[in-house]
């Protein structure tokens, strides 16, 4: 994969690797099926989405929490996104840590009272080679502008959520230190 970053490549540290720093991190195929799992086990709570499409042609997606025997009128909706950088896994993993934590009896007022949107992995090309960058070289967390919309896929699909809700609260999740 990465001989499609022609734009990014010289980014790379092609003496290392990069699979074995990430071993126990899931990849985007066990990520998939981690979601579908929680979505088997509690359809009451979760629904998971396409929200978007990378640039490699990975899909991006958007899970929906909450309960939905209440009615989502007057529901507030926080929405997480994580790996915008793909060298973050610890943010998606983290994500999907709180994913699970959301289906247990504690967060039930929070299912009741919120729809919880996450999107674990914006970028999942990235997170699959370890890269930060997209394929086309490009920093994801410095595409957005006041004066145009993004550029790139990854960031259109997280944009289209934010402009198409009305969010409580957006928290965009990085490495410890990082945002």
């Amino acid at each position: 994969m990465l001989q499609k970053y022609p734009n990014a490549a010289w980014r790379m540290d092609h003496n290392h690797d990069y699979r074995k720093l990430r071993k126990d991190d899931p990849s985007l195929k066990a990520i998939a099926a981690f979601l579908n799992k929680l979505k088997k086990r509690y359809p009451r709570f979760i629904d998971i989405k396409k929200t978007g499409e990378s640039v490699g042609g990975n899909d991006i997606f958007l899970v929906e929490i909450t309960d939905k025997r209440v009615p989502d009128e007057n529901k507030e909706i926080p929405f997480f996104y994580a790996c915008e950088h793909g060298d973050e896994h610890s943010a998606t993993v983290t994500l999907l840590k709180v994913m699970e934590w959301l289906m247990t009896p504690r967060a039930a007022l929070i299912r009741e009272k919120q729809k919880v949107l996450i999107v674990p992995c914006v970028n999942p090309d990235g997170y699959e080679t370890f890269h930060q960058d997209n394929m086309n070289g490009v920093n994801l967390y410095a595409d957005y502008s006041l004066n145009a919309p993004p550029a790139q896929p990854e960031s259109r699909a997280i944009a289209f959520q934010q402009k198409t809700r009305d969010l409580l609260s957006i928290a965009r999740r990085h490495l410890p230190g990082h945002g």
